[in-house]
């Protein structure tokens, strides 16, 4: 958030372009929100965050695993995802943590964002999350195909509706 912060007041012109992440008088409301989607959004995590370790270099790969088995109090941080009957526990306590996101957008589906039309810090906060679900799950994997479906498939639409922002093509 401090480099968007950063971004936002050294470049005000670019927000003539494009949308600017912090809508006029609203830096408090995203931080409330960053903070609110933090703390509502955590059961995912053991399904996500051991997948990392095998993607990284050497060095990087022995700090995260040491750092994430200590986070997770296990031996191998792979020991952290859930199993079985744990697994779909979990699964479904997410797609719960997902309902109450889903509650803070308009509920009129022309709108596609928090605030509406145009997005801002809070869709990029939901995207990045889904973004980075998708690439560490696998868009083939089951668990990103339910994400996909839940809630009307909101999250499916979340990214759609982001993608002109999130392309890597000039």
């Amino acid at each position: 958030m401090p480099i968007a912060e950063y971004l936002n007041e050294r470049y005000p012109e670019s927000a003539a372009q494009r949308p600017t992440a912090f809508a006029e008088g609203t830096l408090g409301l995203q931080k409330a929100f960053n903070a609110a989607f933090d703390n509502t959004v955590e059961s995912h995590k053991l399904f996500v965050v051991p997948a990392i370790a095998s993607w990284l270099n050497p060095p990087s790969e022995e700090h995260f695993r040491r750092t994430r088995q200590e986070r997770f109090k296990v031996q191998v941080v792979e020991d952290a995802i859930p199993k079985a009957e744990e697994a779909q526990v979990k699964w479904a306590k997410f797609q719960v943590e997902l309902d109450k996101v889903a509650s803070w957008y308009p509920s009129d589906k022309q709108e596609q964002f928090i605030m509406g039309s145009k997005p801002t810090w809070a869709d990029i906060v939901v995207a990045s999350e889904l973004i980075w679900m998708k690439i560490v799950l696998g868009a083939e994997s089951e668990k990103w195909k339910d994400i996909t479906r839940w809630h009307s498939e909101r999250w499916k639409n979340v990214l759609d509706s982001m993608d002109s922002f999130t392309s890597t093509s000039s």
